[in-house]
């Protein structure tokens, strides 16, 4: 409910320093002084008498007190207001918004008392319009604030720190941090409140959360599609935008492909999944620009304007791991015809901290694919293979080479010393001579034919090739890997022909 202002309250504006009144009745008393000494003078004179002169003397005294004291007053006067004055000029030229405000007698808190320039600044409204408002009509409705648990923090403390969202005249959400004092002016308590505008620092605050919560989930992910997800819904959710996608460049080509998308038509992701090398759209991801416009600007100087979508803000900021543009994230609305400032940061936040992740992400998939390529190629070579953690003597085989020697993989112990059990004796100082030739770097490669125990108690022959991975600093080999080819008919056939 608006009031009118409480008009008992001084107000702090509009006064000045009586000097011209002070001045007069400053002169009239030094003129009554003197003409007072002068008639006494002539007055005994003319008489004779000295108690004429006594009562003039009196008066002039009395009237030159008054001029003392007439001085003064002025003097007090003047350095009253002047600091009022010096004072009026903190209150309106503080970077922060301060008000008074009047505490009801039911606890609540009631209309403006005072407000400086600041606090209409941050509103939006005027003196006049604020000196008719309590502090909950500027709250945020959304939000739920007890007015009267302040109050009683106040008269209990004198003193309370709290934060409050205001809407201001024209909308806006503003975070404000209140620093209150309560005070009494002729049996009326007030609250005296420094109000500082924290959305900047708030914003900091929403960025690192959202930095922190996206890191925390992109390293739980474990492919590449629910890494994108989580950036474009991370987008999404925090700018106010509702679809978009990210594209990956090609790095052998330039070509950029759109890998994930959300909020966007199945015709409209046809028409835009792919762009080859050179064209508009490439040559914009790859620039490495940042763009912020509206899609049908943009559309127009790429030359693929798409009306149906409907697409109206659009941003396209680009995605760098080692400086180099590896994708690009896209976000766009149906509604908004501008991207606000605060999405913007979050947009860039985000794009600045994914490009790591999505290119581990894809180094594992690549990764990934070039082991199944790989066990494809020794499955269909009917090659064994080991893994050899030089240092500590765990072997890691596949199933290949365990199915050599007639066992099952879980059968076969990883580490050295199975190998080591099942070569034969005789065969053993020669292999040996030959692993430890190419441990000491002496050869580039080790490779050698030797026998092997099968579960069925027969020896198979076998060609083990294989190549340190790994040295350290001084040489120190840290790491070998190979391959197993079973050579046992081959062998029998070149027994047979001797």
């Amino acid at each position: 409910m608006k009031e009118s202002p409480d008009n008992n309250f001084p107000g702090l504006t509009g006064h000045t320093v009586p000097s011209y009144c002070s001045s007069v009745k400053q002169g009239a008393a030094v003129f009554t002084a003197i003409i007072g000494i002068s008639l006494t003078a002539v007055a005994y004179l003319l008489t004779g008498y000295w108690l004429v002169l006594l009562a003039g003397l009196t008066f002039s005294m009395l009237a030159t007190f008054k001029v003392t004291l007439v001085r003064n007053r002025t003097r007090f006067v003047r350095s009253l207001f002047e600091s009022r004055e010096y004072f009026n000029i903190l209150y309106e030229a503080g970077q922060d918004a301060i008000t008074v405000i009047k505490i009801l007698d039911d606890g609540h808190l009631g209309n403006f008392i005072e407000v400086n320039d600041k606090a209409c600044q941050i509103c939006g409204y005027s003196r006049d319009e604020l000196l008719r408002m309590k502090p909950e009509d500027l709250d945020d409705p959304t939000a739920q604030y007890n007015d009267k648990k302040i109050v009683e923090r106040l008269r209990k403390t004198g003193h309370s720190l709290h934060e409050r969202v205001i809407i201001s005249k024209d909308g806006c959400r503003i975070p404000l941090e209140v620093n209150a004092r309560l005070f009494r002016f002729k049996g009326q308590l007030y609250s005296l409140s420094i109000s500082r505008d924290i959305s900047e620092r708030k914003q900091a605050e929403k960025l690192v959360r959202i930095q922190r919560d996206l890191s925390f989930a992109l390293g739980a992910s474990e492919s590449l599609q629910e890494c994108l997800r989580l950036c474009i819904d991370t987008s999404l959710r925090f700018s106010e935008m509702d679809s978009g996608g990210i594209y990956l460049v090609d790095k052998s080509t330039g070509a950029v492909d759109l890998v994930y998308h959300r909020g966007l038509s199945p015709e409209f992701v046809r028409a835009v999944s792919h762009y080859e090398a050179g064209s508009p759209n490439a040559e914009l991801v790859n620039s490495g620009r940042v763009v912020y416009t509206e899609y049908e600007e943009l559309a127009s100087q790429l030359n693929n304007y798409i009306h149906d979508e409907g697409l109206r803000a659009i941003a396209v900021l680009p995605v760098r791991h080692n400086g180099e543009v590896i994708a690009c994230l896209n976000v766009s609305s149906h509604t908004l015809m501008e991207i606000p400032d605060s999405s913007r940061l979050v947009l860039e936040s985000i794009a600045s901290q994914i490009g790591d992740i999505i290119a581990n992400r894809l180094m594992a998939e690549e990764l990934r694919d070039n082991e199944k390529r790989l066990a494809l190629a020794l499955d269909g070579a009917d090659l064994g293979t080991w893994d050899w953690n030089i240092e500590t003597g765990v072997m890691v085989y596949n199933k290949r080479w365990a199915e050599m020697l007639g066992y099952c993989l879980g059968e076969i112990e990883p580490h050295l010393r199975t190998w080591e059990r099942f070569v034969h004796p005789d065969d053993m100082p020669r292999v040996r001579k030959a692993l430890n030739a190419h441990l000491e770097n002496r050869t580039p490669t080790y490779e050698t034919e030797y026998r092997l125990l099968h579960k069925s108690g027969k020896w198979i022959w076998v060609l083990d090739k294989g190549k340190v991975t790994d040295r350290d600093d001084d040489g120190k080999p840290l790491r070998a890997a190979g391959t197993l080819l079973d050579i046992t008919e081959r062998k029998q056939s070149e027994q047979k022909l001797i």
